[in-house]
């Protein structure tokens, strides 16, 4: 299952930052290493890293594959800006 990447960003998108950081803890939670995920994914231990640092931004089918890979789902919310 391959796992492509649109583009790198730069590092200080929030969002990207903000679900690397959530997939991060996912992973940890799993008891995983980030090659230990790359494995399950097909990929590269790198791949894995720049998503979880929030430096690729990728697509939502790449970030439902990974979840999936931890035993999770995404649940996507819209809410009004406070």
């Amino acid at each position: 299952m391959p796992i492509r990447s649109p583009k790198i960003i730069s590092p200080g998108d929030e969002l990207c930052r903000h679900v690397g950081e959530q997939i991060k803890n996912l992973r940890k939670q799993s008891g995983l290493t980030q090659a230990g995920l790359a494995q399950k994914l097909g990929v590269s231990q790198q791949v894995i890293s720049r998503v979880e640092s929030g430096r690729d931004n990728v697509s939502l089918l790449t970030v439902k594959q990974i979840v999936e890979a931890l035993g999770r789902e995404v649940i996507v919310q819209f809410v009004s800006k406070a």
